[in-house]
């Protein structure tokens, strides 16, 4: 399962988000700025957080404070101070200006695609879980799966009659120079999405290459790749006309080597 915690701006002088911490450090490297650079910097940060004015929200003695919070409710009311989302962006603004002066954009954009790559991996968790599940079924798959007729030695058979059932692109999966040898091909049910899976094995180490439909991918986008190691199962995959394509391996398999069976796949 992936999951993508929230990062809380406090309104110091520094901070909080380890992320562009670290991309300001690999940014920086050995540069320090002049001290009117500095200034200039934390005068601005100031001025973002003075702008800030804390909502707050008042409860009654008699609405239910969880005990958590350490506080008793008899007695004037509580003032609880809320968070304004629109702090986020501010601070947010300030520190792409602070990336700039000290060394230039690029750790700023590789920290933003870092965040919206975590945000959309999230949006597709269920479908990650459910190509897992597959890939654990194993040769045998689901009962409701259907086996390809075509030969299993014959890869291009198998990929045409997928193709022809599906109505959509279907890629070639021949992996036998890998070392790998296809146990089983069938159509079957991803998120409730039509699909083909071939199963592999080499020795004790067993993978799944699963093609769905790419509207199941919510934020599909021709040519687009991505890989990501969720509940240490590496999937690695790319859409093509209008196929998502993948790699699920089981967690012995290395999550380089899964992105290098995708991109053979891709080639074929």
């Amino acid at each position: 399962m992936v999951i993508v915690s929230e990062t809380i701006m406090r309104p110091e002088n520094s901070f909080h988000d380890p992320a562009l911490k670290a991309a300001i450090r690999g940014l920086q490297g050995e540069h320090r700025a002049k001290p009117e650079l500095r200034e200039a910097i934390m005068s601005k940060l100031e001025e973002a957080r003075e702008g800030e004015t804390p909502r707050t929200l008042e409860t009654g003695p008699d609405e239910d404070i969880p005990a958590s919070a350490g506080m008793f409710t008899d007695g004037p009311p509580l003032r609880l101070p809320v968070h304004n989302p629109y702090r986020i962006s501010r601070w947010l603004a300030v520190a792409a200006a602070l990336l700039i002066c000290v060394g230039g954009g690029w750790g700023f954009h590789h920290w933003q695609a870092v965040r919206e790559a975590n945000a959309e991996y999230a949006r597709n968790d269920e479908l990650l879980d459910a190509m897992i599940d597959v890939q654990k079924e194993g040769a045998a798959g689901d009962k409701d799966d259907v086996a390809l007729s075509a030969a299993l030695s014959d890869p291009a058979a198998l990929s045409a009659e997928a193709q022809q059932k599906l109505s959509r692109l279907v890629p070639v999966v021949d992996l036998k120079k890998s070392g790998w040898t296809l146990d089983a091909a069938a159509l079957c049910d991803v998120k409730n999405s039509k699909s083909v899976r071939f199963h592999y094995s080499r020795g004790n180490q067993s993978l799944t290459v699963l093609s769905m439909p790419s509207n199941v991918y919510s934020g599909a986008a021709e040519g687009k790749q991505y890989e990501i190691v969720a509940d240490g199962h590496p999937i690695a995959g790319y859409i093509r006309s209008g196929s998502l394509n993948c790699v699920v391996g089981d967690t012995t398999l290395l999550p380089k080597e899964a992105a290098a069976l995708r991109d053979q796949i891709r080639g074929s």
